[in-house]
């Protein structure tokens, strides 16, 4: 898979960490890099309209470890009194 996605993570402006494409389908795409220490992977899908879900997990010490995150669409109703 030559073409595949890359995603590149720099959290607190450390050097970036490529992340290649793993799977890929209409509500989901999963990245990898085994040789990261953490994560290993990241994760990203849409349960229903208006809403992302992400999720990054990988191993340490030996132990499977993740963190997951929701975001949700706000919809307005004009402004507050």
């Amino acid at each position: 898979m030559q073409d595949a996605i890359t995603y590149l993570t720099q959290p607190g402006g450390r050097p970036a960490v490529p992340f290649k494409m793993k799977e890929m389908s209409a509500r989901r795409i999963v990245f990898e890099n085994l040789g990261h220490d953490f994560p290993q992977r990241i994760i990203y899908w849409q349960t229903q309209p208006g809403e992302l879900r992400a999720r990054i997990e990988g191993t340490v010490n030996g132990k499977l470890e993740s963190e997951e995150w929701t975001w949700s669409k706000l919809i307005s109703t004009g402004p507050t009194p």
